[in-house]
C-alpha cells in the first residue's frame, strides 16, 4: 500500500472502511521506506554544518561541530555524485499499547503524539543519521 508514512498507511486502511479491531490485532507493523541517492564513496566531501542548518536538525547543538557530506564528482560516479542508492525507513510496530490505540478509534494525530514521546524513530530521523554518516547528502 503506497503512503508517505506508516501513518498515511494507516489513514489508506481505516479509509478501506479496514474494521480498525480486525486492522489492530491482524497487523504486526508497517514499514514506510523511500530511496535516495547515495553519496559516491571515492569523491563525497566533508563540511562543517552551518550553525542555522544545525539548529534545524538538532536541539541543544551551538557548541558541537556536526559534519555533514555534499557531492561533487568524478570518473567512478559519471560525475553525477551519486553512485547507486539507499533506503530511508521507519518501522512502526503494532505492539500492545498502539493496537489499543487503533482499536480505541484514537486519531492519527493522538497516535503521532504517543509514539513521538516515547521517542518513535521516523523517516527524517533515518534520514539525519545517514546524513551525517556521509551516506546521502542533506536534503
Amino acid at each position: 500500500m503506497q503512503g508517505k508514512s506508516s501513518f498515511d498507511t494507516i489513514i489508506n486502511l481505516t479509509n478501506l472502511n479496514i474494521d480498525r479491531n480486525r486492522l489492530s490485532q491482524s497487523v504486526i507493523g508497517i514499514l514506510s521506506q523511500k530511496l535516495l541517492p547515495k553519496l559516491c564513496n571515492d569523491c563525497k566531501q566533508r563540511y562543517l554544518l552551518p550553525p542555522e542548518k544545525k539548529q534545524e536538525l538538532f536541539k541543544n547543538s551551538e557548541n558541537q561541530k556536526i559534519y555533514a557530506y555534499c557531492k561533487i564528482g568524478c570518473p567512478t560516479c559519471a560525475n553525477t555524485g551519486y553512485k547507486g542508492s539507499i533506503a530511508i525507513q521507519e518501522l512502526l510496530s503494532f505492539e500492545d499499547d498502539i493496537q489499543k490505540l487503533i482499536f480505541a478509534g484514537k486519531n492519527i494525530k493522538e497516535i503521532k503524539n504517543y509514539l513521538y514521546k516515547r521517542e518513535f524513530q521516523d523517516m527524517r530521523y533515518d534520514e539525519i543519521k545517514k546524513e551525517i554518516r556521509g551516506l546521502i547528502d542533506i536534503a
